[in-house]
């Protein structure tokens, strides 16, 4: 076996470890995380066989320890702003959720808090009915969401979801969108097994699921100038000197981290 071969075993073994911790370790909403770097292996385990090569997330898990500043939207923008080479960003938070609609339907599924770009960042925006909530809609906290195609099923059996009310956090929300179908990713994760609701429409929930950001650069040849991007607007962002430790970590595929 070439070392090429080795690193790419050894990569796709780490991330079938890290989505079978996922999957075992999902909790709902009153129950905190074990600990942020654990939030940060959940998400890149269940994201990273769905996603194409110029993805890059960040997390507030950097060399700093207790002292890691939180990730925040105002992060998000700067990126988005200063960072030529990304196409896309979106600050996410995840909780796993029980979400009920009528009188018995129910279904426990992960809810992504997020903005209107998560859906270029994953080359999503193509929905099977409704539409995407707006900026508009995460300016003004709307009480409204996405369902993918798993929790549709279940909650809504052969009906339209369009203009049904869920329950989820003590709150209602309009379904406005049916995401498109995805399918099981190469680890056998159910990627339709989704809502996406404004990140903004559940304040509470940031106080247990700590926020990261995701990013699509622009092609994967720009990943790396992306990832210098991002840690130098971060870095200035959170006003760190030349000689501080970082309080955020950057990963891709494409960089092998």
């Amino acid at each position: 076996m070439n070392i090429m071969q080795y690193d790419r075993t050894i990569w796709l073994a780490s991330g079938l470890l890290l989505a079978l911790m996922a999957i075992g370790g999902c909790r709902t909403s009153d129950t905190p995380p074990a600990s942020l770097q654990d939030e940060a292996n959940r998400a890149r385990a269940i994201d990273n066989a769905s996603e194409g090569a110029n993805i890059i997330y960040v997390f507030s898990s950097g060399e700093r320890g207790a002292d890691d500043q939180p990730l925040t939207m105002g992060d998000a923008e700067s990126l988005r702003r200063n960072c030529p080479a990304l196409d896309a960003v979106a600050p996410i938070i995840r909780p796993r959720l029980l979400v009920s609609y009528g009188a018995g339907a129910s279904t426990v599924t992960m809810v992504y808090g997020t903005v209107p770009e998560y859906l270029k960042v994953r080359s999503w925006e193509k929905l099977a009915a409704g539409m995407s909530f707006s900026q508009q809609d995460v300016d003004n906290s709307a009480s409204v969401c996405l369902v993918g195609q798993t929790p549709a099923e279940e909650l809504f059996k052969d009906e339209s979801p369009i203009g049904r009310t869920v329950t989820m956090a003590g709150k209602s929300f309009h379904v406005i969108g049916l995401l498109a179908r995805r399918g099981a990713n190469s680890l056998g994760y159910d990627v339709d097994d989704v809502i996406l609701v404004p990140i903004t429409s559940l304040p509470d929930l940031e106080q247990t699921h700590k926020m990261y950001l995701t990013a699509k650069a622009k092609s994967a040849v720009d990943v790396i100038e992306g990832i210098r991007q991002i840690e130098a607007v971060l870095r200035e962002q959170h006003h760190l000197g030349p000689a501080d430790p970082a309080d955020f970590s950057v990963h891709s595929r494409a960089a092998g981290n």
